[in-house]
């Protein structure tokens, strides 16, 4: 799913999902806060969802689910999913919860 900025959710400050979104700029203009439940399978690793389109944005909490990943591609995942918080330019707290390890 692809959220489009141009007015849409303008006062939603939390924002709680288990299915792969993207986030374009101006998309969700007052989002403090995201859960995002995501699926660890090869390619998802360097998936873009757009975090630093939510320019808001100081907690993020991400639940991996690992069922039948790699332990590299569980890391790369990881890695991928620092690099979107650590590259957001408000320095968003970051908590990641790991469902199921392989």
């Amino acid at each position: 799913w692809t959220i489009a900025g141009g007015g849409l959710f303008p006062s939603l400050s939390d924002f709680v999902t288990d299915i792969t979104v993207t986030f374009l700029e101006g998309a969700m203009p007052m989002l403090t806060e995201i859960y995002l439940k995501l699926q660890v399978s090869k390619g998802d690793a360097a998936k873009h969802v757009g975090l630093g389109n939510l320019l808001q944005l100081n907690s993020v909490t991400i639940d991996r689910e690992c069922r039948g990943a790699t332990r590299r591609e569980v890391k790369e995942a990881e890695v991928a999913v620092r690099r979107m918080v650590d590259g957001h330019p408000n320095c968003p707290r970051i908590h990641i919860n790991k469902e199921e390890e392989v």
